[in-house]
């Protein structure tokens, strides 16, 4: 649950419904391409002495000689890190801070991804659980009060949080422990995003119709959850859009023992229109998908249902991919889409919309909490 116990719903009502992804992100066409490049791609070791090389040729560079951090900190490092770490040669060291560091980039000007990676683990004086602070992005406060042992387990010792903010020129990333406390990042990514992954404004939930601008450029954005829908993870080096996104898999978010059932076809048979670029999502993500089942037969009591938590006093943004895989005609698969007991989408035909199978489409919704 969320910090005052809420959560968001997203359900599919009517027969042979499906999905094929979910995004969500909260904020506080083109020609298509098949990997994105980013102008800005600056990946940081933190604590490291050396380069270290992770997903078959992505290379960290070491903070000591990136000359990105303005001063101080402590190198450290744990030589038998866990065994349930994704990337052991990255996350085996840190930088410590006890006192307000900040990391400055120059970039391009526009949108960038800001991932930042973090591994609780005891060094010299300090303890793993001990740590609090806030990381600030430029104006904008992206953790406040955190204490990363708080969101890890013994399975899961490690997590990143991923951020989109729009920068002029520099981009400065301060890391502020409280009182008594301390500070510390593994590593860090500050990266270009296309212009248009996140248009500037999306459909306001609960008034149909009505386009809502989302002031994108004066906001950040946090990305909360990344869900293939009725496949397996994709992991950021699996990402073939070149955008290193993480893909979780979306049983963990079903609500009730409705799961209906899960499918997928071939990778080369997604086709992607000439409007949609491809690292909108990969190709991966849409040829798998959940659906009601297989018959044809109407029952309005059969829900997939989607539960997230969530934190009351943002908006949330939601983005729906949609990929007919299985039907080739219209009316085979018609289906309504509600979120948090509210219409997003009536009578919604994929084959409808797409003119043909096999070819991807989203939704954006403006979802206020």
């Amino acid at each position: 649950m969320g910090r005052n116990g809420s959560c968001m719903q997203i359900c599919f009502l009517l027969s042979v419904v499906y999905a094929a992804a979910v995004e969500r992100v909260v904020w506080a066409q083109t020609t298509s391409a098949a990997n994105y490049v980013p102008v800005d791609n600056i990946l940081i070791s933190c604590g490291s002495s050396t380069n270290v090389t992770v997903d078959g040729g992505r290379v960290f560079q070491a903070d000591n000689t990136a000359k990105t951090l303005a001063s101080g900190g402590v190198s450290a490092s744990i030589s038998q890190p866990s065994p349930n770490l994704l990337y052991p040669t990255l996350m085996q060291q840190a930088r410590f801070f006890t006192t307000n560091v900040s990391y400055t980039f120059t970039v391009t000007p526009g949108r960038h991804w800001i991932r930042l990676y973090f591994y609780p683990f005891a060094f010299a004086n300090w303890a793993a659980n001990a740590s609090l602070f806030s990381v600030t992005a430029n104006q904008f406060v992206l953790l406040d009060g955190f204490r990363p042992s708080s969101w890890t387990t013994p399975d899961f010792p490690s997590l990143f949080r991923e951020y989109a903010v729009n920068v002029s020129s520099s981009l400065v990333l301060g890391f502020n422990p409280a009182p008594g406390s301390y500070a510390f990042i593994n590593a860090l990514e500050v990266v270009s995003m296309p212009s248009d992954l996140y248009s500037d404004d999306a459909s306001l939930l609960g008034q149909a119709g009505s386009i809502t601008p989302l002031g994108l450029a004066d906001c950040a954005i946090q990305a909360m959850f990344h869900l293939n829908v009725g496949g397996a993870s994709v992991s950021s080096q699996n990402d073939s859009t070149g955008m290193w996104q993480t893909w979780q898999p979306d049983y963990l978010f079903i609500f009730s023992a409705a799961v209906g059932t899960t499918g997928d076809v071939p990778v080369t048979s997604i086709e992607y229109p000439t409007t949609l670029p491809e690292y909108i999502a990969p190709a991966t993500v849409y040829a798998t998908a959940r659906e009601m089942g297989g018959s044809n037969t109407i029952n309005q009591n059969f829900n997939l249902i989607w539960i997230f938590p969530v934190d009351l006093g943002y908006t949330y943004f939601v983005r729906l991919h949609f990929c007919e895989i299985f039907f080739s005609a219209i009316n085979q698969r018609v289906f309504n889409v509600y979120i948090n007991n509210q219409t997003a989408e009536t009578a919604m035909d994929i084959i409808a919309l797409t003119g043909h199978p096999d070819w991807p489409l989203y939704q954006d919704f403006a979802v206020p909490m």
